[in-house]
């Protein structure tokens, strides 16, 4: 996931991360590689879990 995250850069304005189970468990990588290059990150839900990590409310 974070390679997939990263192959992103300089070509999206925006990375929208959703709901999915695989993509779920790889969340911190995904929103990690996002905030490090300034692209916001926008989830399908707004928690997954306990963990509140990207979303329109979250930026």
């Amino acid at each position: 996931m974070k390679q997939a995250a990263e192959s992103l850069v300089g070509k999206v304005q925006a990375i929208y991360v959703p709901s999915d189970n695989t993509v779920v468990s790889a969340l911190s990588a995904a929103v990690g590689v996002a905030n490090d290059n300034k692209i916001p990150p926008v989830c399908g839900r707004e928690r997954f879990g306990q963990e509140r990590r990207c979303g329109i409310l979250w930026l």
